[in-house]
């Protein structure tokens, strides 16, 4: 099943897309661009860690760049809570993005980088 959701410039809201994923038992691999070729924001990391169906999630990038988080299991109750004071962590900038990778990575979440 292909459901596009259009954004802003520098925002696209996916709580329509993630709530059509709720209550199903399929796993979803979820795409979108990052015209600045970013890797992950903070609000892509909550929302791939805190929809238990959300198993894979890329973001593309306009110079071809291609980022990759990936649940090799699920999460459980106290990891999700972690992983979110990790996001607050880099909000505050008491920590960078390599931390925050390394962090998530203890919960069976697998990042790469082509």
């Amino acid at each position: 099943m292909l459901l596009p959701v259009f954004g802003e410039a520098h925002k696209v809201g996916i709580d329509f897309l993630v709530n059509q994923m709720r209550g199903t038992d399929y796993a979803f691999l979820v795409m979108h661009n990052h015209p600045s070729s970013s890797p992950f924001s903070g609000t892509d990391i909550k929302a791939f860690v805190d929809a238990v169906y959300m198993s894979i999630l890329i973001v593309l990038g306009n110079n071809g760049s291609i980022y990759i988080l990936e649940k090799t299991r699920d999460l459980l109750p106290n990891e999700i809570i972690s992983a979110r004071k990790t996001l607050l962590d880099w909000k505050k900038n008491y920590i960078d993005y390599d931390t925050v990778i390394r962090q998530i990575s203890a919960f069976g979440i697998v990042y790469s980088e082509i």
